[in-house]
């Protein structure tokens, strides 16, 4: 972790200028494996960021790093098989379940997207498989301020995706639904820090539909070792989460009992990833 740099992606034209200068500044000539996670599908051996044109090719960084090895993988996958590595001192518990011998688990990353990867523990290892679930249909239950959302977010775009209300985009979408004024997710998380009506009601729109959203993809994946909510927004989100959460993950009609064996937590580790990618690798 000591190694770790950040770089601003706005101050670089492609992933390669990034990597290019990483390794000039750390003074690498060559590397043995590189895995990188990328927020965006993976496409054979090629990968495009959803949210950057920025594109990566396997052939094109091994020829850059001298890798043998080279690994693309979802940014969410990555969390997947990095969250064995999470330090108890990062996990804040969101709600208990119940003792399982079970070792599925279920990572949702609510940042400036939203997706979730499922990580099964096999007899050979770990597999995370690939999703893009942030962009399913937005789930609005019998919530009223969820349906007109719905209804407002269909109107703007055509449909209404789980990422346009569970994410730092979807509290901005959601704030300007419902007072009809813009104001960025910081903004809001800091006018809820200081009570600001308007801003909570956001926050706790979004919450409750983060509640629907995880107890459905709990019933879809069974995650009996846990659910771990990871990324920026859903760390901010964490004082918020109460009854709201509690309410909207539990009522499932006759299987609200059911939803009482999984536990939530949320994981404050920016490094996830990082340990992620470097178990993707060990793993061959």
């Amino acid at each position: 972790i000591s190694s770790v740099k950040k770089y601003p992606n706005a101050s670089y034209t492609s992933f390669a200028d990034v990597l290019r200068t990483f390794m000039e500044e750390s003074d690498i000539k060559s590397v043995d494996a590189l895995c990188c996670a990328v927020a965006g599908p993976i496409k054979g051996d090629h990968a495009e960021l959803t949210n950057l044109s920025w594109r990566l090719e396997q052939d094109h960084l091994a020829a850059l790093t001298g890798a043998q090895n080279v690994a693309l993988i979802n940014d969410l996958q990555a969390q997947g098989y990095g969250i064995l590595d999470a330090s108890p001192d990062c996990l804040i518990p969101v709600r208990s379940g119940r003792q399982s011998a079970e070792k599925t688990r279920l990572v949702i990353g609510v940042g400036t997207g939203l997706n979730a990867a499922q990580v099964f523990e096999t007899s050979t290892g770990l597999f995370v498989p690939p999703a893009e679930a942030g962009h399913t249909e937005m789930p609005a239950g019998s919530s009223r301020r969820l349906a007109k959302l719905y209804d407002d977010l269909t109107a703007k775009y055509g449909f209404a995706s789980a990422e346009h209300v569970m994410s730092g985009r979807g509290v901005e979408e959601i704030y300007a639904s419902q007072t009809k004024n813009s104001l960025s997710a910081a903004d809001i998380f800091a006018g809820a820090a200081q009570n600001d009506a308007a801003c909570l009601e956001a926050i706790d729109t979004s919450v409750e539909a983060l509640g629907n959203y995880a107890s459905d993809l709990a019933l879809v994946t069974m995650p009996f070792a846990g659910l771990y909510l990871i990324g920026g927004v859903a760390r901010a989100m964490v004082p918020y989460f109460g009854a709201t959460f509690e309410t909207a993950f539990t009522q499932k009609g006759r299987f609200s009992e059911f939803m009482d064996q999984f536990p939530v937590t949320s994981v404050d580790d920016d490094f996830l990833a990082l340990h992620g990618c470097a178990r993707r690798l060990s793993a061959g």
